[in-house]
């Protein structure tokens, strides 16, 4: 596998911290947005107000990315079940592949996961034992490597 753009949501984190507002739902910045090849994962509920309005400006915008992100918002419930806590890689046959936690993919309501069953293809690997003592989930649990030039 390899990852799609070596652009991560760290760049966008970064400008974000100190500015989560429930600490006690989201327990770090970067798990609360994910980008994918067509789309943004993001619990804005989690985000004050003016980044909250900067972010989504940002990641919209036609001059600053090749394709504007499309927009999932994520409630603080999936939040919660590490749906943000996932990484989008490309296979061998240059597909976009969603790397998730059985518990995220159970808890998507169904238009979220309709959706990214219907632009993505999905593994799943149930990853409770590090979810519930460890504390992360599957992005946590893989190393990103960028191919360039590929």
């Amino acid at each position: 596998f390899f990852f799609n753009d070596p652009a991560t949501t760290e760049i966008y984190t970064r400008s974000l911290v100190g500015s989560v507002r429930c600490v006690q739902e989201t327990d770090h910045t970067d798990c609360m947005l994910q980008l994918l090849d067509k789309h943004a994962l993001l619990c804005s509920s989690a985000l004050a107000e003016p980044e909250k309005s900067m972010l989504i400006e940002e990641l919209s915008s036609t001059t600053k990315n090749k394709v504007p992100y499309a927009f999932v918002d994520i409630s603080f419930e999936e939040d919660d079940k590490m749906c943000c806590n996932i990484l989008n890689v490309i296979n061998d046959k240059n597909e976009n592949v969603l790397l998730m936690s059985k518990q995220a993919y159970d808890n998507y309501t169904k238009p979220h996961r309709d959706l990214l069953t219907a632009n993505y293809k999905i593994v799943v690997s149930d990853v409770t034992t590090i979810e519930s003592i460890g504390g992360g989930s599957t992005r946590c649990l893989l190393a990103e490597y960028f191919q360039q030039n590929r």
